[in-house]
Parts: C-alpha cells; structure tokens; sequence
C-alpha cells in the first residue's frame, strides 16, 4: 500500500485490519526516521552557513582594514615621490650653482695667469 493509498483509506473512514495498522505504523516510522535525519541535516547545513556568515564578517574586517592601509600607503607614496622630486630639483639647483663656481674660478684663474 503506497502512502497515497494509506491517506485515502483513513479518510474514507474504512475499518483497517491489523495487517494495514501495522504497514502504516511502519510507513510512518520510516518516514518519521526520515524526516529527523533531514531535519539533522538541515542544522548541520544551518550551522555551516552561520559559520561561513561569521568568516566572512571577519573578512570584511580585514578587507576594510586593508583597504585603510592600502589609501595610507598610496599617500605616503604621493609624499615620497613628491619629496623624491624636490630633492633632485634642489640636486639640480646646486649642480647649476657647483657648474656657475667651476665657471668663475675658471676665469679667476686665467686672471690670475694673466696678471703674474
């Protein structure tokens, strides 16, 4: 007897005899054990979903985190570029002003030569 066949018997009100109170107890026991096992399942499932949604909560953490130190990296690069650029042009400032010396101590000594 299908479980269909179970439904429509105890509701057509039918007198069942032992032999089908039997094979609906035992229907309802294996569906019972089914359905407890599903159930198990599900909370098992349940619990590793709520497990992932906290690892992933700590991970937009770090994500964030990160994120923060990436922008504050990014803007000590900008600085050191900027003072990397400052220096070499004072490096070119005093380069000129060493070549403009060399020049005038050039011709102070050809003066020097010249006048002796």
């Amino acid at each position: 007897m299908t479980t269909q066949d179970m439904i429509n018997t105890i509701r057509a009100g039918k007198r069942l005899g032992h032999r089908a109170l039997a094979e609906i107890a035992d229907r309802l026991e294996e569906q019972d054990s089914y359905l407890r096992s599903a159930l198990a399942t599900l909370q098992e499932q349940a619990q590793l979903v709520t497990e992932q949604e906290e690892q992933l909560r700590g991970l937009g953490g770090l994500l964030a985190e990160s994120e923060q130190h990436r922008r504050i990296l990014a803007t000590q690069n900008s600085e050191l570029l900027a003072r990397c650029d400052l220096l070499e042009a004072e490096n070119m400032d005093r380069q000129e002003q060493s070549a403009d010396m060399e020049r005038c101590l050039a011709k102070a000594l050809d003066h020097m030569v010249t006048v002796q």
